[in-house]
């Protein structure tokens, strides 16, 4: 493929703002899976997790838009399967293993990215707290992953590109109108790990960690008046702490209950300078029928959070985003709304664009609805 093409392709998915780079951390707030795969099979029930992106509103092209689907669970503990059945017997010798699927597919203009993963955990039970007699574990996860980046040449509009220079050789050509879509397939990998209690989740982990150089790839491009960005890939390598809070009980009662869960994570690409930290404060409120003794039936579980982000990216761009959700939690399905509001964003300057909505649909099979108010089946589950 010609260089000068390549360029302009590049060119385009920077003046797009970074949207070659559809990780799927950025959807963690519907499934806590999507930014450290060590939390692959944390529920008491399968779960499917399903979900759509619009990025921005008031672009005069299509918006760019993310398609996502996850499932994931521990097996052989009876959560789908009778605990005396035959099938059970057989999944229950791999208690310990947990296995996920993602698949993420982003799409603006020409340009396509499919993202599709596999992931493979293991949950290893530590010995209780000395003091306080609370079980703790590790769990470790590691997700290969395939990505395809592609793009349909007749759906390119390379007009109203602006300070876009294209370096290439005199007698370089390139015939458009005898090339209908370009791809490329590459390879990568994430890392997880999980320390949890009772109380608070702690992760720590990487993503792309096999960064591959797509045939996509240049070595430089010049933008902005000559200004060069360089790069090994625009898929680097980037490392990620999380820490979650499950313990703070703001109400409880025989009919409601009411939690504050704060979360912070916070990312960093070493070679790019790429950094991005994120800041959820949820509310939490379960509403139950007291059954009998320490049992409680869940009739619906109700979430009203702000997730702030803030993202730091090449050539000393920035992006400030508030995120309002609201989740639905019914028996064995949850719904969850989310509009991103723009404070500032250097990445993408067009007149008129302004926040975008994000939709996500979760199913639990196997969802146990009874809780306990001294101890649970699964005790981390306690409040998540």
């Amino acid at each position: 493929m010609k260089k000068a093409l390549l360029t302009i392709l590049i060119g385009f998915l920077f003046y797009s703002g970074f949207s070659q780079q559809t990780y799927q951390y950025r959807y963690h707030i519907f499934d806590s899976y999507l930014l450290n795969p060590a939390y692959v099979g944390d529920g008491e029930y399968y779960t499917i997790q399903t979900g759509f992106d619009q990025r921005f509103y008031g672009l005069s092209n299509s918006s760019p838009r993310t398609s996502f689907l996850t499932a994931h669970s521990r097996l052989g503990k009876g959560y789908l399967f009778e605990k005396d059945g035959k099938i059970n017997k057989f999944f229950g010798q791999f208690g310990n293993v947990a296995l996920g699927f993602q698949f993420l597919q982003y799409a603006y203009g020409p340009s396509v990215e499919t993202n599709i993963g596999l992931t493979y955990g293991y949950h290893l039970d530590l010995n209780p707290n000395v003091i306080t007699k609370r079980p703790r574990k590790l769990v470790f996860a590691f997700t290969p992953r395939l990505q395809r980046v592609g793009f349909n040449v007749n759906k390119l509009n390379l007009t109203g590109i602006d300070g876009l220079a294209i370096e290439h050789d005199e007698n370089d050509f390139i015939d458009l109108a005898s090339i209908d879509k370009i791809a490329s397939w590459f390879f990568t990998s994430d890392l997880g790990v999980l320390y949890q209690t009772v109380n608070a989740d702690i992760g720590l982990g990487g993503l792309n960690l096999i960064p591959y150089k797509n045939k996509l790839e240049t070595d430089s491009l010049f933008l902005e008046d000559a200004s060069m960005y360089t790069y090994d890939s625009l898929y680097a390598s980037k490392y990620f702490v999380n820490f979650k809070v499950k313990f703070l009980n703001i109400h409880e009662s025989r009919t409601f209950d009411l939690d504050f869960v704060p979360t912070f994570s916070a990312m960093y690409a070493p070679k790019t300078s790429h950094a991005e930290f994120f800041l959820d404060m949820k509310l939490d409120g379960y509403f139950k029928r007291h059954i009998a003794g320490i049992r409680s039936e869940i009739i619906m579980n109700g979430q009203l959070g702000v997730n702030i982000h803030y993202m730091k990216s090449y050539s000393e761009k920035h992006l400030n985003l508030i995120n309002p959700y609201v989740v639905f939690d019914f028996k064995n399905y949850a719904i969850t709304y989310m509009h991103s509001f723009y404070i500032n964003n250097d990445l993408v300057k067009a007149p008129g664009i302004s926040g975008g909505s994000r939709i996500g649909v979760l199913l639990k099979i196997g969802n146990d609805r009874i809780k306990r108010k001294t101890t649970t089946s699964n005790p981390f589950m306690k409040r998540k």
